[in-house]
């Protein structure tokens, strides 16, 4: 115990004595630089650097903000990266709905584009609208009618049923005109974003590519392989940054609490059609 006592007094000893040697040569070494007129100048450049340090922070936080929302687009995170979306799915939807789904999402880059599938949003008109996919961006809101159709198509904007031929010309059958279809769906967009221009919404009909559309060509029916390319050639700004984020919560929040099941959507269907 005493040994203890002695090596503590000794290191409180020592420990002094070095405080008291570093007090001495700091306040040297301060006289010195008061007396020699340098102390001064080192003030100086310690103020000018501080200045530029300051800048430099502010330069580079900018930089960064001006980086993470290019345009109008969205932070990419994992939640909000087009191909990072799980692919909605009822019992209802079909391959070529499918197939579009996964071609949206690997063609299309996800700072600019974002994609919704099997959207059901109330309607007005019919009770409910079931859209199959709509992809949002600045430059618009593309509604698309996914048809995956075979053998042969005619058709025109202003005719009420198209016709679909099979096994050469022996079997036909009459469908609804899919842009009639497809613009009832965006009535119901509209009126559910009634801040966002008409011209905003584009409709577009999608076709399989083993489909042959035997009538003069329409600009907005598209086969699929052609529909990337038809998506990205719309470069004129048509959404604010505050419309672009009110369209992809509107449908971020429906995809996710509307409860009208695909039965429900079949019913108001069929009881519109017979009360029309």
């Amino acid at each position: 115990m005493a040994r203890r006592r002695v090596r503590r007094s000794r290191r409180q000893s020592v420990d002094k004595t070095l405080f008291a040697a570093f007090a001495v040569v700091a306040i040297g070494t301060a006289h010195w630089l008061i007396e020699s007129g340098i102390l001064p100048v080192i003030l100086f450049i310690g103020v000018v650097a501080a200045c530029v340090y300051g800048l430099v922070l502010v330069i580079r936080n900018l930089h960064t903000q001006r980086n993470e929302r290019p345009g109008y687009s969205l932070p990419v995170t994992e939640s909000t990266a087009v191909n990072e979306y799980p692919e909605a799915h009822s019992p209802t939807t079909t391959a070529g709905e499918r197939v579009v789904s996964r071609q949206l999402r690997d063609t299309l880059s996800p700072e600019e584009y974002f994609v919704f599938d099997d959207v059901t949003i109330p309607s007005q008109h019919n009770g409910s609208s079931q859209i199959d996919h709509v992809v949002v961006s600045r430059f618009g809101i593309f509604v698309i009618e996914n048809k995956d159709w075979s053998g042969w198509i005619y058709g025109s904007k202003n005719r009420g049923k198209w016709t679909q031929t099979l096994a050469g010309g022996h079997s036909k059958s009459h469908l609804p005109n899919p842009l009639r279809q497809n613009w009832s769906h965006i009535q119901s967009l509209r009126a559910a974003l009634p801040t966002i221009p008409d011209s905003a919404f584009e409709n577009v009909v999608a076709l399989d590519d083993e489909a042959g559309f035997k009538t003069e060509p329409i600009e907005n029916v598209i086969f699929y392989s052609e529909l990337t390319t038809y998506i990205l050639s719309f470069r004129t700004v048509r959404l604010t940054e505050e419309q672009l984020y009110l369209a992809i919560g509107y449908l971020s929040h429906t995809n996710q609490t509307v409860p009208i099941t695909p039965e429900e959507h079949i019913d108001n269907l069929e009881n519109y059609l017979t009360s029309s």
